[in-house]
């Protein structure tokens, strides 16, 4: 007999999840959902549900290119500069 108890992470995540889970606040989440940048649902009356899946989504379309011999200039500036001081 399995007497492991498993909590499930869901598929939906309500606002405040979202919030306290992720990169975005509410006022950012109602944003993107406003200008249909994130599909949100209202299953209930009061609650606003997103998918995780719809979330990650979104962050990863946010990616930023990162300029590698920028970033080794930029930190090689740094570091010379506080050896000089």
């Amino acid at each position: 007999m399995n007497t492991t108890i498993h909590t499930p992470i869901t598929e939906w995540v309500d606002l405040g999840q979202a919030d306290r889970e992720g990169p975005f606040c509410k006022r950012t989440l109602w944003t993107l959902i406003s200008t249909g940048q994130l599909p949100a649902y209202r299953p209930l009356k009061k609650k606003i549900l997103i998918k995780r899946s719809d979330l990650n989504k979104l962050i990863e379309s946010r990616r930023v290119g990162a300029d590698l011999n920028k970033l080794v200039d930029e930190v090689v500036a740094e570091v010379t500069s506080d050896a000089r001081k």
